[in-house]
């Protein structure tokens, strides 16, 4: 059995009111006000399991994993010599910006500030009536930026897409969307092989459609539908935008049948 334990082992530190070491199984279990220290980083939790080999930190119940960048929070963390495994309601969020990572599991590499979300991977930028909303099978992020792959949502004010993958850049709110995009706008819709659009304080700012584009835009006259290899789409402000086909595109114009003109 030990009390007041301090464990030093390669570039960390760790201490905790109470703990017993195991010699048979070459491991021991530290609890009571524990907190490790590692060369920028530091993990509390309320439980930690030190195994000998191979070496490896598992902190247990309530772990917190925090940085210079990044704050994280699972059920689980397993702190290796050069990444974090979390298992368990994730909690992620990058202090700089702001952004707000959640998912079932994932790793942290604090020297690179890189990791990856998997299982229901969420992310948040912004908030309130500001804030876009990206979902997925898996996001991979760094500290300036971030992959989302397989099933991915984004969803803002003034619109939400699909696609099968995306990359954004979370310091000027641009994302890369591509295979399989489809757009569903205030103003209408969009498809493409891959579109690269631009946020405001989460509303759309311009679309640029590449690849097998169909833009379909709509007002109370009638709606326009375009097709062609490059479409973009530049917003002036929330009611006005302009729209510009690049290319061989082709366009059809359906106005809003009156009254007198609409069938039985």
């Amino acid at each position: 059995m030990l009390k007041d334990v301090v464990v030093k082992t390669r570039n960390v530190e760790i201490h905790s009111d109470s703990g017993y070491y195991d010699e048979a199984h070459r491991k021991a279990v530290l609890w009571g006000n524990l907190i490790m220290h590692g060369t920028d980083y530091k993990v509390v939790s309320d439980t930690m399991i030190y195994v000998e080999m191979p070496e490896s930190l598992i902190f247990s119940r309530n772990a917190v994993l925090e940085d210079t960048v990044y704050l994280l929070r699972s059920d689980r963390v397993v702190d290796t010599r050069d990444s974090a495994f979390a298992v368990g309601n994730i909690y992620l969020k990058n202090k700089k910006n702001g952004l707000v990572f959640t998912g079932d599991s994932g790793v942290y590499v604090p020297d690179i500030r890189k990791g990856i979300v998997i299982g229901n991977a969420f992310v948040e930028i912004g908030r309130d009536t500001s804030k876009i909303e990206v979902r997925a099978d898996m996001i991979a992020f760094t500290e300036d930026t971030f992959f989302a792959y397989n099933r991915v949502k984004t969803t803002s004010r003034s619109m939400s897409t699909t696609s099968d993958s995306a990359y954004f850049v979370q310091s000027d709110s641009t994302a890369f969307l591509w295979s399989g995009v489809e757009v569903d706008w205030e103003k209408g819709t969009a498809k493409a092989d891959t579109a690269v659009i631009k946020f405001s304080v989460s509303r759309f700012k311009s679309m640029h459609l590449l690849g097998n584009a169909t833009l379909m835009v709509k007002d109370t006259t009638g709606s326009v539908t375009l097709t062609g290899p490059e479409i973009l789409v530049s917003a002036a402000d929330s009611s006005n935008f302009v729209v510009e086909g690049i290319g061989d595109t082709k366009g059809q114009y359906l106005p809003v049948a009156t009254k007198s003109e609409e069938k039985p």
